[in-house]
């Protein structure tokens, strides 16, 4: 990840910790514990989620779908520098901190779909998007 130029070495005075949390299949994944900075995090809420009913409807009117997962989507979003610092974690290899808006902090989700909202305006009536899922389709405002 450090050569995706996703986190940098940090010296900050706010930590979480990096977990290992067993997956389905038996394999691992990473995770970073952001639950004691969520508590003291106000939650902006610019960006209304749209609602599934809402999203499900349009798409029944499509006649022919793709469908795309927008893999690591968070990861495309820069974090404002002064923010960086409070996405600290400390592992065996010392402390980090993220370049981009990791997942798992409470305002990520509004962020992204405040992101690919402004993405799906340049592309109304021919994409649907809901968070990391993108539908594009045929005649969805008909």
């Amino acid at each position: 990840m450090e050569k995706n130029d996703l986190f940098e070495e940090s010296s900050s005075p706010y930590t979480s910790l990096l977990l290992m949390v067993p997956k389905a299949n038996g394999d691992a994944k990473i995770v970073i514990d952001y639950r004691r900075l969520n508590l003291i995090t106000t939650r902006s809420r610019t960006n209304i989620m749209p609602h599934t009913a809402d999203q499900t409807e349009g798409a029944s009117r499509g006649k022919i779908f793709l469908v795309f997962d927008i893999a690591q989507g968070f990861h495309i979003i820069k974090m404002h520098e002064e923010h960086t610092e409070r996405t600290a974690f400390c592992c065996h290899m010392g402390v980090y901190q993220y370049k981009v808006m990791p997942m798992g902090l409470k305002g990520s989700p509004d962020t992204f779909q405040q992101a690919m909202s402004k993405v799906e305006k340049k592309f109304s009536g021919k994409m649907i998007l809901y968070l990391d899922d993108l539908i594009v389709g045929t005649c969805f405002n008909a």
